[in-house]
């Protein structure tokens, strides 16, 4: 990130801080107060276009600034856009989504394919994990089923839910030739029980 000083950084981290805290509060004033703490801390560095704060301020701050429902959407495809093109990897990833099928933007296969191939490659779990089916499927970019599984098998590394899973069902049946294996299975399966487990 470029651009912006050590102080602006501080104060995205504790705004993304603050939000994290207040996602696990049971108790409504507490919650609302770091929320509140957070948004001070977002509204100038959004002025500033800090990507960071962009996708933070979209994702939890757009019904302070917008009445109407449509105004919310359309300014949050800006934000998340924004953030997105300016190097944010949670932008990124959700800008992904948009354009994947059933997303908030026309479907377009092939820049909602970018988007994750642009993240698995600097070794996201999740966007491996997209990006291997991507290519599986050759969904939005050429079909490549051996880089696909690599893709794959590094989301697994990286504990990702859906390519353990994947695995784990590919051993035991002998799909996608991988032997038969059901004790390589049974691994891939007990490792989906690890607390660090990424999911959905």
């Amino acid at each position: 990130m470029t651009g912006f000083d050590q102080k602006d950084l501080a104060e995205c981290a504790d705004a993304e801080g603050l939000v994290a805290r207040a996602m696990h509060m049971a108790d409504s004033t507490a919650r609302d107060e770091l929320m509140e703490r957070a948004y001070q801390l977002l509204v100038p560095l959004v002025t500033k276009q800090m990507p960071a704060a962009q996708y933070l301020y979209a994702c939890y701050f757009l019904s302070r600034e917008c009445e109407r429902e449509e105004d919310i959407e359309r300014r949050y495809i800006e934000l998340i856009q924004a953030a997105a093109h300016a190097g944010d990897a949670s932008a990124q990833f959700r800008l992904g989504q948009m354009l994947d099928r059933g997303g908030e933007l026309d479907h377009d296969a092939e820049q909602s394919a970018y988007w994750f191939r642009l993240l698995a490659e600097q070794g996201d779990p999740y966007a491996q994990w997209v990006h291997g089916l991507n290519l599986l499927s050759g969904d939005g970019l050429a079909k490549d089923e051996p880089t696909g599984l690599k893709f794959i098998e590094r989301a697994a590394a990286g504990k990702f839910e859906g390519a353990l899973d994947f695995l784990a069902d590919a051993y035991t049946a002998g799909n996608y030739g991988y032997p038969k294996d059901e004790k390589q299975a049974e691994l891939y399966r007990r490792r989906m029980l690890d607390a660090d487990v990424i999911g959905f």
